[in-house]
Formats: C-alpha cells, structure tokens, sequence
C-alpha cells in the first residue's frame, strides 16, 4: 500500500494495529518492518522503484551455485531409482524362491 507522507503511514498503522488489538489478534511485530525504503519479500526486493531479483540469487547462479544444486538433486534422484530397482529385484527374487 502506498501512503504519500510518513505521518499519514504512521497513522494508518495506527488504527490497523487498534483494530487487531480491539478483536484481540496478535501479531508477531518482529515480522514487520515500518517506514522503510525498501523490503525483502520472497526472495524479490520492493521499492518505490518496483520489483527486482535479490542480489544473493543473481550471485549464486552466476557463481554456479545453481548447478551444484541440480548436481546433488541429479545424484538423489538417482539414488532413490537405485534403490527402488534394489526392491523391486528383491520382491522378484523372493517370490521365485518361494514358487
């Protein structure tokens, strides 16, 4: 929301915060951050000038940090049918000793 001066913010905070106290809502204030030029906000910074990717996640791609990531779930992956196969074979084996 935006609100053109700090006071008239300040007093719109103001009756929010009644109204929660008044319905007896509590909120966790080390969640909110008030009167700030900009905001994290699911990994995306926002600002009067818009909506941009964080800095981290820029780096951490151009780092390779992406890939690393895609190499440890490739090699999960991989693991899990592994072990599935080593199950399957298993039952088979089982059930052929059994008959």
């Amino acid at each position: 929301m935006y609100i053109c001066s700090i006071s008239d913010h300040v007093e719109h905070l103001r009756a929010i915060l009644l109204v929660l106290r008044n319905n007896h809502l509590i909120t966790d204030t080390y969640k909110y951050m008030f009167c700030v030029d900009s905001a994290i906000f699911l990994g995306f910074v926002v600002n009067k000038n818009g909506v941009n990717v964080e800095s981290k996640k820029i780096k951490a791609i151009k780092n390779g940090q992406l890939h690393k990531m895609w190499e440890k779930l490739r090699v999960s992956i991989a693991y899990q049918v592994f072990i599935e196969d080593l199950f399957l074979t298993s039952l088979i084996w089982l059930h052929h000793s059994m008959s």
